[in-house]
């Protein structure tokens, strides 16, 4: 059986696009390979690429993310808030569902979630910067930025979180923030901002 370092490493060359000989893939090539902990099913290393470090995760799928400054606890709030999110049914302002009465129209999620990010941001001027109809509670969550700010707002929460990790996609942070929050309604704390 292969070790998930050398299962790791075929995968990054194949995402790395790496144009050498594959048949040198190991355990430690293309990338030395630093194990970090475990995340439930998921075993975290990071390693460096020109000098940008990444996390590559091995387990039941196997990802590459940079590591834009987060840490392995920062990794699991983000994977703990996609979990959730995704089990609320979640829908983009991208999506369409004709036809599905149960979500709200593009122009009606497009507005609630505006006026979501005026109340989270207490700016008008605030951009959403990911947007979605939680199709499980009925609810809205959504990721703001007020423009020329790096600090982004969530919204739709009983609280907002404020969040930064700048260089991270909008996405990543809004499921960092979710994790954020799930982790405080445990610890029955407000998160700090």
């Amino acid at each position: 059986m292969e070790s998930i370092e050398r299962e790791l490493n075929a995968y990054l060359f194949l995402e790395f696009g790496m144009e050498e000989d594959e048949t040198s893939i190991s355990e430690t090539w293309p990338f030395s390979l630093r194990r970090l902990g475990e995340i439930g099913a998921r075993v975290i290393f990071e390693f460096d690429d020109d000098d940008e470090p990444y996390f590559a995760i091995g387990g039941p799928c196997l990802n590459v993310l940079p590591k834009h400054g987060m840490t392995l606890d920062d990794l699991a709030l983000q994977f703990a808030g996609s979990e959730w999110i995704a089990a609320q049914d979640p829908v983009s302002l991208e999506e369409s569902r004709p036809g599905d009465d149960a979500t709200p129209s593009g122009i009606e999620r497009q507005r609630v979630l505006k006026e979501l990010a005026r109340d989270a941001t207490g700016d008008p001027r605030a951009e959403i910067m990911c947007g979605l109809f939680l199709r499980k509670s009925g609810q809205y969550l959504g990721l703001f930025r007020v423009p020329n700010e790096l600090e982004a707002v969530i919204g739709g929460l009983d609280t907002p979180i404020y969040v930064g990790h700048d260089p991270c996609s909008a996405w990543r942070r809004l499921a960092w923030g979710v994790g954020r929050w799930i982790k405080s309604q445990r610890q029955g704390s407000t998160p700090a901002n």
